[in-house]
């Protein structure tokens, strides 16, 4: 009977033991608490003077948490993560649709990363940037990039000009089209241009005035552009060779957008890196009637044109 009953004893004293070692563990395995960070969407701005309009199309995010990603999201976000209660430092960066295709989402290279600090509560769920101003995170273009507003149609004269091969002019809109107006204060908003290809025109094209001397070592490259068409329009680049020659090339063509405007961030960089001994470059937009039956008056309203290097 004693040894029965030690042998009891024994078992007991190990499923305590067990069950004590148990609960360490569980203790030392528990995930730290889950927060929400909405991001609805954000704000930009800008110079214009020296940097051209503020209206932006940034449509995902790629967030960090305290140097760790957590990952990539479409606009509004809500993002769940992981941490301790405290400090943590946020670190967002802005991504755009590279050529305006929604599956080349890509972090644009000429915002600046958004960094904010907040302070995370055990007894609070949900955290917003900046929630003191707008709770919307602020980007702004990247010191030290090149960012030339080639046109924006609120001056005296046009910094883009027909080509020789064009069979109609640029203008400024007129009060009754429906001109590019970003709704920023500050921002004249006053013209677009407009070409019009009307009954037996077939071809419209412009080329930017300046021919550019863009650095060819694989850096990065981008044309931010409005447009508002009923035809599709190419854009793309034509270099200046050696001899006095000229090599045109597409890079991307737009839809058209129902009377709608839209914003494009145009990728040259392949384009630049892949002309060896250009000298220079200028961007150029066209368009041309397929069907020389059709009478539709054909419209390609621009404004906006900005080169990033």
């Amino acid at each position: 009977m004693t040894r029965i009953f030690g042998y009891i004893t024994q078992a007991a004293t190990s499923l305590v033991l067990l069950f004590g070692l148990s609960n360490c563990q569980t203790d030392d395995l528990k995930s730290p608490p889950r927060y929400i960070l909405e991001i609805p969407r954000v704000n930009f701005t800008s110079n214009y003077t020296t940097q051209g309009t503020a209206d932006q199309r940034i449509n995902t995010v790629w967030v960090s948490v305290n140097d760790r990603p957590i990952g990539t999201y479409q606009l509004p976000a809500k993002i769940f993560f992981t941490t301790e209660p405290g400090p943590n430092d946020i670190r967002v960066v802005a991504g755009v649709s590279q050529n305006g295709v929604n599956a080349l989402r890509t972090e644009f290279p000429f915002f600046e990363t958004y960094r904010e600090t907040i302070l995370v509560e055990a007894d609070r769920e949900t955290y917003f940037l900046r929630e003191d101003v707008d709770s919307l995170p602020l980007f702004r273009y990247v010191p030290g990039a090149t960012i030339i507003n080639v046109e924006d149609f609120e001056g005296t004269g046009f910094r883009v000009q027909t080509t020789s091969r064009s069979q109609v002019p640029i203008i400024r809109t007129m009060p009754t089209d429906n001109h590019f107006n970003s709704g920023i204060p500050g921002e004249p908003n006053q013209f677009s241009g407009i070409a019009r290809l009307k009954k037996g025109e077939v071809f419209f094209e412009i080329e930017s005035v300046q021919a550019f001397d863009i650095p060819r070592g694989g850096g990065p490259v981008y044309a931010e552009l409005h447009y508002n068409i009923n035809h599709p329009m190419t854009i793309g680049l034509i270099a200046r060779t050696p001899g006095g020659g000229s090599e045109q090339f597409s890079v991307v063509e737009v839809r058209p957008t129902n009377e709608t405007w839209r914003k494009i961030y145009v990728s040259f960089t392949d384009d630049i890196s892949g002309t060896f001994g250009a000298i220079d470059y200028r961007i150029f937009l066209g368009g041309i009637r397929q069907d020389t039956t059709d009478e539709t008056e054909l419209k390609f309203m621009i404004d906006n044109l900005k080169l990033l290097y």
